[in-house]
């Protein structure tokens, strides 16, 4: 969906049954939660009601690494939520600190727009576009995957399986490092800090790579248990390509004009 599909659906949603949306306000403190409902403080007033949900999302905090205090001064700092689009920043490569989700889109629809870009990447689970006939988002739906509790995970890092790699661009598509890679994005491994005009990166690529297969492969495997269960038929699971995981732990910054923080 483009950007005013988006906000007319939640209009419409909204309208549906008269909800009292107030927007531009700031809450100040929560209290209660004892059985009495709770209390909420705002910047336009007080609020009380039975029932609380707390809607602000998990990558909200801009995150930079250890060792980005030590990038020359002359490149252009950004975090994610300060990019706006290509032509917004200054001329020159570009360095994107973060494979998160945002930070797969952005090194994407940079390179469309002509800039050289460079990858530092972390470990983030991704999954096709599609399955089938479905998308991967329903497949999800129908699995239980985004219902499942907190503690029905197998630790706490599992908490980040769930922001899978993929992009809405162009009526939806795979986006993960495999086609990063094919459309000329130069990939490494974390950002470890920089010496000079000169970055350095961890030689750990390949294990941030296999870790994200192995989070593909637990995806395919939720699609065809519910294909099972449901009666659909068994979408076909493609092969990995080889990934092939060389890759530099060491990049001159003198052409580029940006670092940008994206996070994992």
């Amino acid at each position: 969906m483009l950007r005013d599909e988006i906000v007319a659906y939640l209009e419409r949603y909204a309208a549906s049954f008269k909800a009292p949306v107030r927007e531009g306000v700031e809450v100040a403190s929560i209290a209660g939660g004892n059985g009495d409902g709770f209390t909420v403080e705002t910047s336009a007033g007080g609020l009380h009601g039975r029932f609380l949900v707390v809607a602000t999302g998990a990558y909200q905090r801009p995150y930079r690494p250890p060792g980005t205090g030590s990038l020359p001064g002359q490149l252009h700092k950004i975090d994610i939520d300060g990019y706006r689009n290509p032509e917004a920043l200054p001329a020159g490569d570009v360095l994107i600190i973060g494979s998160g989700q945002s930070g797969c889109q952005i090194a994407e629809e940079l390179t469309e727009a002509g800039r050289k870009v460079a990858l530092a990447c972390g470990r983030a689970p991704w999954g096709p576009r599609r399955f089938g006939d479905h998308d991967l988002v329903w497949w999800l739906t129908e699995s239980g995957f985004l219902e499942a509790t907190i503690d029905s995970l197998p630790g706490p890092e599992a908490r980040l399986f769930a922001n899978i790699l993929v992009s809405g661009h162009g009526n939806g598509r795979d986006l993960h490092l495999r086609t990063l890679r094919a459309m000329g994005v130069t990939l490494t491994g974390h950002f470890l800090g920089a010496t000079d005009r000169i970055a350095r990166f961890a030689p750990d690529l390949a294990a941030s790579v296999a870790w994200g297969d192995e989070r593909y492969q637990q995806v395919s495997g939720l699609v065809g248990a519910v294909a099972e269960r449901d009666g659909l038929e068994v979408p076909k699971i493609e092969a990995l390509d080889p990934f092939d995981p060389a890759a530099s732990t060491e990049l001159d910054l003198a052409d580029f004009g940006t670092v940008l923080f994206g996070g994992l």
